[in-house]
Parts: structure tokens; sequence; C-alpha cells
């Protein structure tokens, strides 16, 4: 019988399956990353709807409002509370709540925007939604819309300008993820509200 007939003997295979899992074992690290980003991204694009979803709710409210029910003991206890990624935004504003004297302490979970932490499931992954109310103030005239509100409690960086008093709501969604740091993903958004009313725009959206 000819040599090409005999087909692989024992020995042939075996090194051939040894190639087959070194290749194999060297190219895991690599599929799990890409099945891991993969997963990240889909997770990632159902925390912004979950954030747009906030930020409409605030949209629906009208200038000073967004406070209503937010009682001031419930309102700096989740502000200390904050994520990380929600930080940058907080800094650089003043703290803000419902100055009615007749609002129980700790009213705030049943606020429109509520104090605690709200729960969304979408595709069996547990988001957490929260809202953080913020004053600020920004510079009135010519190109205005593009300069940062700052806080209130800040020395006026342009006194020759007129300032307009302004909410900021900070919307930070949270999920469940091995890539992110603490195993805890954060995507964070923010609008600008006047007193008088309607939001003005989305500030910016977080990684």
């Amino acid at each position: 019988m000819d040599r090409h007939e005999e087909g692989f003997t024992l020995v042939e295979v075996s090194v051939a399956l040894g190639i087959v899992a070194l290749v194999m074992s060297a190219l895991a690290p690599f599929l799990v990353q890409s099945v891991g980003f993969v997963a990240y991204s889909r997770d990632r694009e159902a925390a912004v709807r979950v954030a747009d979803d906030a930020v409409e709710r605030v949209r629906a409210l009208k200038g000073s409002s967004v406070l209503a029910g937010r009682d001031r003991i419930s309102s700096a206890a989740q502000w200390a509370a904050a994520p990380a990624a929600a930080r940058p935004y907080l800094d650089r504003l003043t703290l803000g709540w419902d100055t009615d004297p007749l609002l129980p302490a700790n009213a705030g979970a049943g606020a429109a925007l509520p104090t605690t932490a709200q729960q969304r499931v979408v595709n069996n992954v547990r988001y957490t939604q929260q809202w953080f109310v913020g004053r600020c103030r920004a510079q009135g005239g010519s190109g205005a819309a593009v300069r940062p509100c700052r806080a209130t409690a800040l020395a006026d960086a342009d006194p020759a300008r007129p300032d307009v008093t302004m909410y900021e709501v900070v919307v930070a969604v949270t999920w469940p993820h091995r890539t992110c740091p603490a195993g805890r993903c954060a995507y964070v958004t923010s609008t600008l509200l006047s007193n008088a009313g309607d939001p003005v725009f989305t500030v910016t959206g977080g990684p």
C-alpha cells in the first residue's frame, strides 16, 4: 500500500492536536476580551437609554419643581454617597433641596425626582438610576451658553456680566460588569433648567 494511502499515524494526529490546542490557548484571552467588550457595549447602550429616560422625566418638570419633595437630609445623604463618576459634576454645583419648612425629613424617596436610587432591569442586567439636583450660576450675555454653570457658592467669575440662576440635574446610571473598576460601571449625563421653566440643553454624557 502506498504511504499516502495509509492515512495519518497516531503520532501525527497527536502532534496536530497539540498545535491546535497551543494556538487556541494563545487566542483564548483575545476571545474572552472580545466577548467581554461586546457584552459591555451592549450593557452601556442600555445604560444610555436608562439615562435618557431619566432626563425625559426631568424635562417633564418646570423650574424649581425639580426640587419638590427633596428634603435637605436625604438630598445631602444622596449627594455624599454619589458614584465617583458623578463627582466632577457635583463638585461644581451647590446642593439644592426643597426649602418647604413643613416637608418631613427623609421625604425625598417620594419626590418626583427621588433622592433614593431607582432600579431598572434591562436584558437581565440591573441598572441603578439616580438624580442629583444642584444650583449653579450661568453668566448672561453673548456666548453664555458655552460657559460652564458655576456653583452659586463660588465667587462670581465676571461680576460685570449679569448672572442667571440655574438648576442642573445630574443623572447617574450604574450597573455591574467585571471590566469596570470594582466591578461597577457608570454613565453620567446632566441637563440645565432655568428658574422659569424648560431645560436649556443637555450638558454632557459621561463614559
